[in-house]
């Protein structure tokens, strides 16, 4: 069983000195705003993100705002998805899967959620517990940064992940979480 909830929305400019998870990328976001007021996909700099890059997901928003469409997708983030007990059995998760089609979230939630991070623009922070293969619960913290549609595009969310397994918060190896995900099945 895996249950997500959103634990909370932040304005763009909010310190969030109550949020205690991910202070490399929440100082990476507000690196990015201080050069550029409202940050698009173009403006992301990989480089930046050394370390991040299997725990990080790009998702396009679709121009009615209803679903994301991942773009790129993170080994450690690919592989916590699809190790998960009840996979729905088409479940691929690469460039161009829908979100609404991996998640158990109603279309109208889904809607209201990438709507309220992309119109008001929030920062969104979501807390989980999602069952593996192997019958172990991991807990989920992810936090997603609206980008704003430079010219011709739409607007992008970027998700940065960390997962909690027992009483240490940090983000796997991706390796190590695949294995994680599928030995003793």
């Amino acid at each position: 069983m895996s249950r997500t909830l959103i634990k909370a929305y932040y304005a763009l400019d909010d310190p969030m000195a109550d949020l205690e998870v991910q202070p490399a990328s929440l100082a990476w976001w507000r690196g990015l705003c201080r050069r550029c007021d409202r940050p698009t996909r173009r403006d992301l700099d990989f480089a930046e993100l050394r370390g991040w890059h299997s725990r990080l997901m790009l998702c396009e928003v679709l121009a009615d705002g209803s679903d994301m469409v991942t773009r790129i997708v993170g080994e450690e983030v690919k592989d916590l998805f699809t190790g998960q007990v009840e996979p729905k059995p088409h479940l691929r998760f690469d460039r161009g899967t829908r979100l609404g089609t991996i998640i158990d979230v109603s279309p109208e939630r889904q809607r209201a959620h990438v709507r309220r991070i992309v119109d008001t623009p929030a920062i969104a922070v979501t807390q989980g517990w999602l069952e593996l293969l192997n019958g172990r619960q991991v807990e989920l913290f992810a936090l997603d940064y609206p980008l704003f549609a430079a010219a011709g595009e739409n607007r992008y969310v970027i998700t940065f992940f960390e997962v909690q397994a027992g009483d240490v918060l940090d983000a796997m190896p991706h390796k190590g979480l695949r294995d994680m995900a599928h030995d003793n099945r």
